[in-house]
Protein backbone atom coordinates (compact mmCIF):
# COMPACT_ATOMS: atom_id res chain seq x y z
CA UNK A 1 0.00 0.00 0.00
CA UNK A 2 1.25 3.10 -1.20
CA UNK A 3 2.17 6.87 1.06
CA UNK A 4 -0.56 8.36 -2.10
CA UNK A 5 -3.28 5.76 -1.05
CA UNK A 6 -2.72 6.26 2.73
CA UNK A 7 -2.63 10.14 2.09
CA UNK A 8 -6.26 9.64 0.04
CA UNK A 9 -7.36 8.00 3.00
CA UNK A 10 -6.59 10.63 5.61
CA UNK A 11 -7.96 13.24 3.08
CA UNK A 12 -11.14 10.95 2.68
CA UNK A 13 -11.48 10.97 6.18
CA UNK A 14 -11.04 14.29 7.01
CA UNK A 15 -13.11 15.66 3.92
CA UNK A 16 -15.76 13.54 4.95
CA UNK A 17 -15.68 13.50 8.74
CA UNK A 18 -16.95 17.62 8.35
CA UNK A 19 -20.09 17.12 7.14
CA UNK A 20 -20.47 13.94 8.82
CA UNK A 21 -19.76 15.60 12.27
CA UNK A 22 -21.90 18.86 11.50
CA UNK A 23 -24.82 16.64 10.48
CA UNK A 24 -24.63 14.33 13.75
CA UNK A 25 -23.84 17.39 16.02
CA UNK A 26 -26.89 19.63 14.61
CA UNK A 27 -29.12 16.23 15.19
CA UNK A 28 -27.59 16.11 18.75
CA UNK A 29 -27.70 19.55 19.36
CA UNK A 30 -31.44 20.05 17.86
CA UNK A 31 -32.41 17.11 19.90
CA UNK A 32 -31.34 19.10 23.70
CA UNK A 33 -32.78 22.27 22.39
CA UNK A 34 -36.06 20.87 21.68
CA UNK A 35 -36.21 18.83 24.56
CA UNK A 36 -34.92 21.50 26.59
CA UNK A 37 -37.05 23.58 26.24
CA UNK A 38 -39.95 22.74 28.74
CA UNK A 39 -43.27 24.21 28.56
CA UNK A 40 -42.84 25.64 25.36
CA UNK A 41 -45.09 25.07 22.49
CA UNK A 42 -43.94 22.72 19.40
CA UNK A 43 -42.87 26.01 17.31
CA UNK A 44 -40.84 27.48 20.29
CA UNK A 45 -39.31 23.94 20.79
CA UNK A 46 -38.26 24.20 17.02
CA UNK A 47 -37.07 27.15 16.75
CA UNK A 48 -34.60 26.69 19.92
CA UNK A 49 -33.77 23.49 18.72
CA UNK A 50 -32.79 25.16 15.38
CA UNK A 51 -31.14 27.24 17.42
CA UNK A 52 -29.13 25.08 19.45
CA UNK A 53 -28.15 23.25 15.90
CA UNK A 54 -27.10 26.19 14.68
CA UNK A 55 -25.16 27.91 17.50
CA UNK A 56 -23.55 24.66 18.48
CA UNK A 57 -23.69 21.83 16.18
CA UNK A 58 -21.92 23.51 13.37
CA UNK A 59 -18.73 24.73 14.63
CA UNK A 60 -18.52 21.66 17.56
CA UNK A 61 -19.11 18.97 14.97
CA UNK A 62 -16.55 19.93 12.22
CA UNK A 63 -14.03 19.94 14.31
CA UNK A 64 -14.91 16.57 16.29
CA UNK A 65 -16.41 15.24 12.71
CA UNK A 66 -12.78 15.92 11.23
CA UNK A 67 -11.08 14.85 14.68
CA UNK A 68 -12.85 11.65 14.88
CA UNK A 69 -12.53 10.95 10.84
CA UNK A 70 -8.28 11.15 10.93
CA UNK A 71 -8.23 9.34 14.47
CA UNK A 72 -10.13 6.27 13.24
CA UNK A 73 -7.95 6.89 9.58
CA UNK A 74 -4.56 6.45 11.70
CA UNK A 75 -6.47 3.62 13.89
CA UNK A 76 -6.85 2.04 9.87
CA UNK A 77 -3.31 2.29 8.95
CA UNK A 78 -2.00 0.94 12.33
CA UNK A 79 -4.33 -1.85 11.88
CA UNK A 80 -3.49 -2.45 8.40
CA UNK A 81 0.77 -2.10 9.39
CA UNK A 82 0.29 -4.68 12.32
CA UNK A 83 -1.97 -7.43 10.60
CA UNK A 84 -1.17 -6.49 6.87
CA UNK A 85 -5.07 -8.28 6.27
CA UNK A 86 -7.44 -5.39 6.36
CA UNK A 87 -10.10 -6.05 4.48
CA UNK A 88 -11.63 -2.50 4.02
CA UNK A 89 -15.95 -4.14 3.61
CA UNK A 90 -14.44 -5.99 6.89
CA UNK A 91 -13.62 -2.87 8.54
CA UNK A 92 -16.89 -0.85 8.73
CA UNK A 93 -18.41 -2.18 11.74
CA UNK A 94 -15.57 -2.35 13.36
CA UNK A 95 -14.76 1.58 12.76
CA UNK A 96 -18.99 2.45 13.27
CA UNK A 97 -17.96 0.94 16.65
CA UNK A 98 -14.93 2.17 17.25
CA UNK A 99 -16.54 5.99 16.86
CA UNK A 100 -19.26 4.85 19.45
CA UNK A 101 -16.28 3.70 21.98
CA UNK A 102 -14.38 6.98 21.46
CA UNK A 103 -17.87 9.02 22.43
CA UNK A 104 -18.57 6.79 25.45
CA UNK A 105 -14.64 7.28 26.74
CA UNK A 106 -15.10 10.93 26.05
CA UNK A 107 -17.97 11.16 28.00
CA UNK A 108 -17.77 8.95 30.59
CA UNK A 109 -16.69 11.70 33.80
CA UNK A 110 -20.37 13.34 33.07
CA UNK A 111 -22.41 9.98 33.58
CA UNK A 112 -21.61 9.30 37.30
CA UNK A 113 -22.52 11.83 39.99
CA UNK A 114 -21.35 11.75 43.70
CA UNK A 115 -24.96 10.64 44.14
CA UNK A 116 -24.81 7.74 41.62
CA UNK A 117 -25.01 6.81 37.89
CA UNK A 118 -27.46 9.73 35.97
CA UNK A 119 -29.33 8.00 33.61
CA UNK A 120 -30.51 10.91 31.53
CA UNK A 121 -26.95 11.69 30.98
CA UNK A 122 -26.32 7.88 30.07
CA UNK A 123 -28.90 7.21 27.90
CA UNK A 124 -28.25 10.97 26.26
CA UNK A 125 -24.68 9.93 25.86
CA UNK A 126 -25.35 6.56 24.13
CA UNK A 127 -27.46 8.22 21.92
CA UNK A 128 -24.97 10.71 21.23
CA UNK A 129 -22.57 7.59 20.59
CA UNK A 130 -25.28 5.95 18.21
CA UNK A 131 -25.08 8.77 16.44
CA UNK A 132 -21.47 8.40 15.88
CA UNK A 133 -21.19 4.96 14.73
CA UNK A 134 -24.29 5.96 12.48
CA UNK A 135 -22.43 8.78 10.62
CA UNK A 136 -18.84 6.66 10.76
CA UNK A 137 -20.75 3.22 9.19
CA UNK A 138 -22.71 5.78 6.55
CA UNK A 139 -19.49 7.73 4.30
CA UNK A 140 -17.25 4.82 5.48
CA UNK A 141 -18.02 3.30 1.93
CA UNK A 142 -16.81 6.42 0.60
CA UNK A 143 -13.23 6.63 3.01
CA UNK A 144 -12.15 3.75 2.42
CA UNK A 145 -12.74 3.06 -1.37
CA UNK A 146 -8.97 4.62 -1.51
CA UNK A 147 -7.46 1.57 0.30
CA UNK A 148 -10.01 -1.32 -1.97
Amino acid sequence: MGARRWFLLVLRSAVAGAPAGVASAGLIFFGFGFIGLEGGDLSERLENGWDAATAFGISRGLVLGVAIAVGLALAFLVWNVLTDRVNPRRARPWLAASAALVVLLGNVRTVGTSDGWDGVVIVTVVFMAAVAAVAVWWVSPWVLQSVE
